[in-house]
């Protein structure tokens, strides 16, 4: 989607991150104006579709995943227009039936897993959710098959392009960045997890989960009250009947949750692995909303319920630190990793061979550098390197002459490089007036006399 962007603008920096931060912009618009449409399914009360509009708008959490400046928000349009299909054609019934149907389903979903292959997941709770309703609740395994055979094809078809340029060009269809990142995650404890690593994990996706979805969270349980006392007007049985068309939203966020919990890890990215879960907090929220404001009568009762649900939404987001830091933090200059990357090409000379665990801004702004990265992410040859525990031997065959990074990258080099000599990496100075989350960051010279 960038290619044309780089074409036209070769020797540029800042145009391109502008660009990509107003599509990114375009699809967090097109995100909520599909959230929008999906609750309008459910629900013709303005108040529920106002409420979420303003809770979209002002979330702190949900704006930091659009500005990131990474694929999060494309992925979540396509996760939000597959589910918006699927539950505008009622696909999930047998009586629906509709081959065409499933076939745009299936081309929704290849272009969803195009933009991130976890999304994978999205067509195996779609498919899973499906099979409830045809096989096990309507009886109807043969219209079951079809649909699953000709939504898969169409899937097949939009992605094998894709999958035969990675086998040509990778030998592997699942992605490098895939493997290393847990292999990451693993590295601190030696990659033999245990228990305690499982409960590590749980609870650090719990938390994660809670803390960025807190408004919805909060408006569940006000309402979850409000239904236990008004038992006369409503009940749990009618609230879970109208959340059962979305148990293909629900499942695929079980399956992120139990992926990214139990397998992929790499916690320091749960802001942004987690995100999709947004989605089934937003639907159960504002159907929820829905069922509850017919059951007051008087306007005065409608008006107050309709104040506490505002306050909550203003009050759980701005009191949030994310909330203050993205609108009256002052200090900028370290919130990024841009002043490192042009640092790093100013202060080393044309042609210096630097390699680093965190080689993205080093490597985008490094024009005059050769930037080798050292934790696998985007170099298949390195993570195999890794894996034989021959870091510090690949980074000399690759004639690396200076490391930049943290002192923990550092220490993750000493760790993967079975044959790490103390003479190794030789201390040069620590970088000024340069930190990231806290962090200051180093520079280390390869010794090839060693």
């Amino acid at each position: 989607m960038m290619t044309p962007v780089f074409i036209a603008f070769p020797d540029e920096h800042i145009i391109p991150i502008y660009i990509s931060l107003i599509l990114l912009i375009i699809f967090d618009t097109l995100s909520l104006y599909l959230i929008l449409k999906i609750i309008s399914l459910f629900s013709d009360h303005i108040f529920t579709l106002t409420a979420l509009a303003l809770c979209w708008m002002i979330n702190p959490y949900i704006i930091k995943n659009t500005l990131n400046g990474l694929e999060t928000l494309i992925s979540f349009f396509f996760i939000v227009l597959t589910i918006y299909y699927y539950l505008k054609n009622e696909l999930w019934k047998s009586s629906k039936y509709n081959n065409r149907s499933f076939i745009v389903l299936g081309i929704i979903l290849g272009f969803s897993v195009l933009t991130r292959i976890d999304n994978g997941l999205l067509a195996a709770a779609v498919f899973i959710s499906t099979f409830i309703n045809y096989v096990i609740i309507e009886k109807n395994k043969s219209k079951y098959l079809k649909f699953l055979f000709v939504t898969t094809s169409s899937l097949i078809i939009i992605i094998l392009p894709w999958i035969l340029y990675s086998l040509y060009y990778t030998g592997d269809i699942y992605p490098v960045s895939g493997k290393a990142v847990r292999f990451l995650s693993l590295s601190n404890i030696d990659h033999s997890p245990g228990l305690d690593w499982y409960l590590r994990m749980i609870q650090k996706s719990i938390i994660n989960i809670f803390k960025n979805n807190i408004t919805f969270i909060s408006i569940i349980l006000f309402i979850l009250i409000i239904i236990a006392f008004k038992k006369k007007s409503l009940s749990f049985k009618k609230l879970y009947n109208n959340l059962q068309p979305f148990n293909a939203v629900l499942i695929f966020s079980l399956l992120l949750f139990l992926s990214y919990t139990f397998y992929i890890f790499t916690y320091w990215f749960f802001d942004r692995y987690y995100f999709p879960l947004t989605l089934i907090f937003i639907l159960y929220t504002f159907v929820m909303i829905d069922y509850v404001l017919p059951s007051f009568k008087s306007n005065k009762t409608r008006v107050v319920f309709s104040l506490i649900i505002f306050f909550i939404i203003i009050f759980t987001n701005t009191l949030r630190i994310g909330f203050r830091d993205l609108y009256f933090q002052r200090e900028t200059e370290n919130s990024g990793y841009s002043k490192i990357g042009i640092w790093t090409n100013e202060n080393f000379k044309e042609g210096t061979i630097i390699g680093s665990t965190q080689t993205g801004a080093i490597g985008y702004f490094g024009d005059k550098l050769n930037v080798i990265n050292l934790d696998g992410v985007v170099n298949a040859e390195c993570f195999e390197a890794l894996q034989k525990k021959n870091l510090m031997d690949y980074i000399k065959s690759k004639k690396i002459e200076f490391i930049v990074g943290w002192e923990n990258n550092i220490e993750f080099i000493k760790r993967e490089s079975e044959n790490f000599k103390d003479g190794d990496l030789i201390f040069i100075k620590k970088i000024e007036g340069i930190k990231n989350y806290g962090l200051d960051w180093y520079i280390y010279k390869v010794d090839y006399t060693n």
